[in-house]
């Protein structure tokens, strides 16, 4: 099977967990829709649903199934394109009666998608995982499919404008930057390492030979650049030099722009102390020259 999962509805999960479970330890479970042709699966929208369970016992838990029905038959008039092809869970590994809420939507579609989104994950990749229930002699067992990230072109262009207005708002300083770039050259890394191990265990016979994933991994050896070409040496160099040179500069305007400042501060500071200074003695000579006046009554008495 083929799933592809649109970023609506991915945005829909994070700003349900948001609402409902964000100050919790709790999941929220939701039902996915979309189209089912052969076998590809496009999810393009999802909904929430109403659910609890015990937090010391996990066996024990509600899903509205009333509601959920009604919510089906609110987007059928919507969209007839978009049909129920399964449901939506968060947290970070599969449960014990995930199965028995996946038996509870089979009664709306033949082979539901169960898709398990962990919102609190700090890993690099997308964490999302995608199940099926198939049976393994006579028991019922959560299979791991393959996923990708689809879109359209209007949702292209709305995530592209989301992240846009994002950056705005967020501005990374230099480390934050370096640490971004030196996260995803771990997660290329360990890529890397898992194709090696997939390589070595096909040469040695253990797994068997896939064609598809060999022209694979060839186009992606096909795309990277030659690392001994001199023309491609010099221009990484000399885009190197162009960014430590601007760095140079920038660092250069820090320093000079922190030197008037501290300037601008010390003229002030002086100016404040000059000024305190000519006010002391004026207002030594008003006190003095208060005490010498008569007062009126006095004079009157003495004439």
């Amino acid at each position: 099977m083929e799933v592809s999962v649109h970023p609506i509805v991915l945005l829909s999960i994070v700003d349900h967990y948001n609402r409902i479970a964000s100050q919790t330890n709790k999941r929220v479970v939701g039902a996915l829709l979309g189209e089912k042709v052969g076998n590809k699966l496009e999810v393009t929208n999802c909904y929430a649903i109403p659910y609890d369970e015990d937090a010391e016992d996990n066996q024990i838990w509600f899903l509205d199934d009333l509601f959920h029905r009604e919510m089906l038959q609110l987007f059928h008039r919507v969209s007839s394109r978009e049909h129920f092809v399964g449901w939506y869970s968060t947290g970070s590994s599969l449960l014990a009666h995930d199965m028995r809420i996946h038996d509870l939507f089979t009664h709306d579609a033949s082979d539901p998608l169960y898709l398990l989104v962990d919102i609190q994950s700090g890993s690099p990749f997308l964490p999302l995982s995608a199940y099926v229930c198939r049976n393994n002699d006579g028991e019922k067992v959560f299979k791991h499919v393959n996923y990708n990230i689809g879109y359209l072109e209007a949702e292209a262009i709305g995530v592209e404008h989301l992240l846009r207005d994002i950056l705005q708002f967020k501005h990374l300083p230099m480390a934050a930057q370096v640490e971004k770039k030196v996260s995803a050259l771990d997660a290329f890394k360990r890529c890397m390492h898992e194709v090696l191990e997939y390589m070595n265990l096909v040469v040695e016979g253990k797994l068997p030979l896939n064609q598809q994933i060999n022209m694979m991994i060839q186009e992606i050896f096909c795309i990277l650049p030659n690392s001994e070409d001199k023309q491609l040496i010099t221009a990484v160099n000399e885009r190197m030099n162009d960014f430590y040179l601007s760095l140079f500069i920038s660092s250069l305007v820090r320093s000079v722009t922190a030197c008037h400042r501290l300037i601008d501060n010390l003229i002030e500071y002086h100016e404040d102390g000059k000024a305190i200074e000519h006010e002391k003695p004026k207002a030594v000579v008003l006190a003095e020259g208060e005490g010498e006046v008569p007062h009126a009554g006095t004079t009157a008495e003495s004439a």
